[in-house]
Parts: C-alpha cells; structure tokens; sequence
C-alpha cells in the first residue's frame, strides 16, 4: 500500500508491487504538465521465455482519494485531432501475454503458444474532483494565418470610405437644412446627378469626409 499526502502538484505514478494507492489531505491540487495523468496506479507483468508458457496474470490494483483532491489536466491543440487531454486518473491491470509455441518441421508439428494471462479487478473510488481542460487552437483572420496582413487593412481601409460614401449620400438624400439646399442648386433633396458632386460635398456643413 502507498499513501501520498501534502503537495503532489506534479502528478502520482505507481505500478506494482505497489497494488493499493490512496491519496488524501493534499495541500494543493494535482495539475501536472501537458499530457501528463494525474494520479495513475497500474499492474502489468512481465511475459515469460519459456516457449509455450502461459502469461502471468496482473494483480488487482485500487485507487482511493479523499475530498481534498483535485486534479486538472489539460491538452493543447495539435496539427491535427484528436485533441484529448491526459487522463485525470488512470489504474489498470494487463495481464501478459503468453509466449510463442514451438516451431514445426517435416518430422513433427510445432507447440502451443501460450495463453494470455488475465487481468486483475480495477476499483476507484473517489472523493475529490477531476476536471479535463482544453486550449484551442486560437481563431485568426486568413490573412493573419498566412502573414498578408496588408490586404486585411486595405480592405478594412475601403470598408470604411464606402460606409463614409454612403453615408454622405444618405445625407444628401434626406438634408432640409438651407445650406445643403442651397450647395444642391436650391433644390431638396439633392438631385442624383449632384450627390458625387465635388463642390456640393465641400458646400454641404455634413457632408464633408472625415479625414
């Protein structure tokens, strides 16, 4: 048996011989580095030479944690999926496998291989918390994924004088004021064949493009 207390901030790994591991009054959670299992406990047992031998089976392992336990773990995005994070805890038992049989020849048959041996009961049982985190891989424009940034603010650039050209001549469409008539030639609303006139968008006081 093995009992880990205090700080395990790192993680927890054991294997048998060590078949009972309990976790408790932690003073701080388990939050090791990326891909790395919180608390893990395993058994799995050496196959053997001998041809034809079966393999040995694994022991029956047992995990336990009290209430003060708390394991993060987390997984960054990759190339490519999936993207999973480490697992908070893992226990298993594997048993090996058995070894190859006994070549034939033209005087005989060769031997059985071996069976595989049988794993052992698994048993968790936990009072604490286990949280799996995951940081994306952050969203970017194409033309900062590929460096051409020079587009992107040209065509945020032309964006904004065509939303200013609309502007103007909704303006224009809809002014009452006397200065504006008197820039459209008298006459409200301002004449279509006036709205991208040069002189009528000084004239005008709201008209003009902000610079």
């Amino acid at each position: 048996m093995q009992t880990c207390t205090g700080n395990q901030s790192n993680g927890i790994a054991f294997t048998a011989p060590v078949t009972t591991l309990n976790i408790q009054t932690l003073t701080q959670p388990i939050a090791p580095p990326t891909g790395t299992t919180g608390a893990s406990l395993s058994s799995s047992p050496d196959s053997l030479i001998t041809p034809g031998s079966a393999g040995p089976s694994a022991s029956s392992v047992t995990l336990k944690t009290d209430s003060s336990v708390s394991i993060i773990t987390n997984a960054t995005a990759g190339v490519s999926p999936p993207y999973v994070a480490a697992p908070g805890i893992d226990v298993r038992s594997t048993g090996a496998g058995g070894t190859n049989g006994t070549p034939g020849s033209s005087s005989g048959p060769g031997g059985d291989g071996g069976a595989g041996g049988a794993g052992g009961a698994v048993t968790v049982n936990t009072a604490g918390t286990v949280v799996s985190s995951f940081a994306g891989r952050p969203v970017n424009p194409r033309a900062v994924e590929f460096g051409n940034t020079t587009d992107l603010n040209n065509a945020q650039t032309d964006l904004k004088n065509a939303q200013d050209e609309l502007g103007i001549r909704n303006f224009l469409s809809t002014a009452t004021d006397d200065a504006t008539k008197a820039a459209c030639g008298g006459t409200l609303p301002c004449p279509a064949n006036k709205l991208q006139d040069d002189t009528v968008r000084q004239a005008a006081p709201h008209a003009r493009k902000r610079g």
